[in-house]
């Protein structure tokens, strides 16, 4: 299987940053090929500067993010969740890369026609707070935004998910373990 695992993470030296390259290690010895982009390494301006209403030339590095993506089979994206929602660099990355023509397009009755069906994808992501909290309180906002209004948006199919909640309060036995749980995903490319 082609996959294509997006490091969303500003900081190197995160919990994120590590989780991405122990998938990455994992698909290896899966025998799959695989490709890590770490969205902090790249060129370009991240605020969509017209909205839709006039486009921006893609920079170099943007360009060749839509051509991984157009070629894998399966995408994973490791982030942190911040404020109930995305990194702003990674939003920035969204808002650059999945565009109309790439990602999705409307036909002229108006209707969704997403763009980039038959890949899977998977969301590998930490957060300070409880997982009841995020569940309860907010009513998973995060992962609903990312799996339907993003992934789901543009084609994705299945969508999953694996987190770890509370890190602040994780041992390091129960981190550890989370990374083996990475590693054995990417062995399997899920």
């Amino acid at each position: 299987m082609k996959i294509l695992v997006i490091d969303g993470h500003p900081n190197n030296e995160s919990l994120c940053s590590t989780l991405a390259e122990k998938y990455v290690q994992g698909a290896n010895a899966g025998g799959h090929e695989v490709d890590l982009l770490k969205i902090r390494d790249l060129d370009f301006n991240p605020n969509l500067q017209y909205g839709y209403a006039k486009p921006m030339d893609l920079e170099q590095d943007l360009i060749k993010v839509q051509d991984l993506i157009r070629e894998c089979d399966h995408i994973v994206l490791v982030l942190p969740y911040w404020w109930s929602g995305l990194p702003a660099l990674f939003k920035g990355f969204v808002d650059r890369v999945l565009l109309p023509g790439f990602a999705f397009q409307f036909t002229e009755n108006g209707k969704l026609k997403p763009l980039l069906k038959d890949k899977t994808a998977r969301v590998i992501y930490t957060q300070g707070s409880p997982a009841f909290f995020t569940t309860l309180f907010l009513r998973d906002a995060f992962w609903t935004s990312l799996k339907i209004g993003i992934l789901g948006f543009c084609g994705f199919s299945p969508v999953k998910r694996t987190y770890l909640d509370n890190i602040s309060k994780a041992s390091k036995a129960r981190i550890g373990n989370f990374l083996e749980d990475v590693y054995k995903l990417g062995k399997l490319a899920k």
